[in-house]
């Protein structure tokens, strides 16, 4: 009946890029991204959306009628670095889109304008979500505690997220096994406080460079000694902190860094033993040691249902697909885990970058591009991955 979707949503390509193009050029971090969510609101408006609002920093509207309805969501955040491409479009504010945040918005964008030129023959309703704070692992728990669910009565939920530098053509949907399939992770920020001094004279200070140094040294083991090592668990400082003079032992040093398990019970062990070494090895070295737990999300829960009905909605409007075989989990980490943990949820990845076509940095990278190639096939996979859930019947 909808395939179509596809061929609809490729006559956008030129819109689909314009939206993309300008939220690229206009990154904004965090859980405040006044100027995206306007923007997003104002196109939902445009595309006929009476039902748009604004909740915990993100954007909610609604297509359709009725009580079965199904969540689709995209994240609208952007990360704190440099952009380092030569696009014409690059951003200049020192933030960047180089996850491809700015490709979801646009994609689900698309996905509304296809959901409510199909309105009068949904049998449901589609949640459309736009959602901040998901580099930061707080966005979605936020949401959830404004009320999403409960507002909305999603009772499933579907994500996409664009991956760059992959072995696959440009808008290849990638299907993830059911079950956990992306590592739980916690963002924590050590801190040592020892006592400053001239560096000539050492003895009389307690050194918190020197403790942090053990410290990080020591937990290596966490992932190789304590845990199984088919486990997948990593461990990764990212950002030390310490000093400002070379002559100077200071009176603080500090490190940020993610831990990241698929297992609920591995991960409080893990937590548990990442305080106790580093408060044990500062008080071996007459410092203080503490470590916060600055945000963070469990693992994601695939539905197996979900995943079943998605490949057959994904292979009726003829959009390309690859299976993940079982057992393969992703190493990156998502916030939407937290509304995997309340209703049926399904993460979709999509190819927006083949290596062989020259796309070559990955996610996260200051250099990262996005092929706009993509863009109508994410479309189509959002909508039509919604009306084969609220039809439920995937031999249409």
């Amino acid at each position: 009946m909808y395939n179509d979707l596809l061929e609809s949503a490729k006559r956008e390509l030129t819109l689909q890029r314009e939206q993309y193009r300008y939220l690229h050029s206009r990154p904004e971090v965090g859980l405040s991204l006044s100027g995206t969510v306007e923007f997003v609101s104002e196109k939902l408006r445009e595309a006929g959306l009476e039902t748009v609002e604004q909740l915990c920093g993100g954007v909610v509207a609604t297509v359709g009628e009725g009580e079965e309805s199904i969540l689709l969501r995209a994240d609208m955040d952007a990360l704190d670095i440099r952009e380092e491409t030569d696009l014409e479009f690059a951003s200049k504010n020192g933030a960047m889109h180089a996850c491809g945040h700015d490709m979801h918005t646009a994609m689900l964008l698309s996905a509304a304008r296809l959901l409510k030129e199909r309105e009068g023959e949904l049998s449901g309703r589609v949640v459309l979500c736009f959602q901040p704070g998901e580099e930061t692992l707080s966005g979605a728990k936020k949401m959830l505690e404004a009320g999403l669910i409960e507002k909305t009565g999603a009772t499933k939920a579907v994500m996409l997220h664009a991956l760059t530098a992959t072995d696959f053509p440009a808008g290849t949907v990638i299907i993830p096994p059911s079950g956990v399939g992306a590592a739980g992770a916690d963002f924590f920020r050590i801190d040592v406080l020892g006592k400053g001094c001239h560096g000539s004279t050492p003895y009389l200070g307690k050194d918190p460079i020197l403790a942090l140094a053990a410290m990080i040294s020591a937990l290596s083991s966490l992932t190789s000694r304590e845990v199984d090592s088919q486990s997948g668990a990593a461990l990764t400082l990212g950002m030390i902190r310490g000093g400002s003079s070379s002559n100077v032992i200071p009176e603080r040093a500090c490190a940020f860094g993610t831990l990241r398990s698929y297992d609920d019970g591995e991960r409080e062990l893990l937590r548990e033993r990442l305080v106790g070494i580093c408060a044990h090895i500062g008080k071996a070295l007459r410092c203080e040691g503490g470590v916060e737990f600055t945000s963070g999300a469990p693992s994601f829960l695939n539905d197996m249902a979900l995943r079943e009905m998605a490949i057959k909605a994904l292979d009726r409007e003829g959009i390309p697909t690859y299976l993940v075989p079982e057992g393969k989990k992703g190493g990156g980490s998502e916030d939407f885990a937290y509304v995997s943990r309340k209703i049926p949820s399904l993460m979709l990845c999509i190819s927006a970058g083949e290596r062989k076509k020259g796309f070559n940095e990955p996610l996260h990278s200051p250099r990262a591009v996005f092929d706009e190639a993509a863009l109508p096939f994410g479309a189509a996979a959002y909508a039509a991955v919604a009306l084969c859930s609220l039809f439920g019947d995937t031999t249409m």
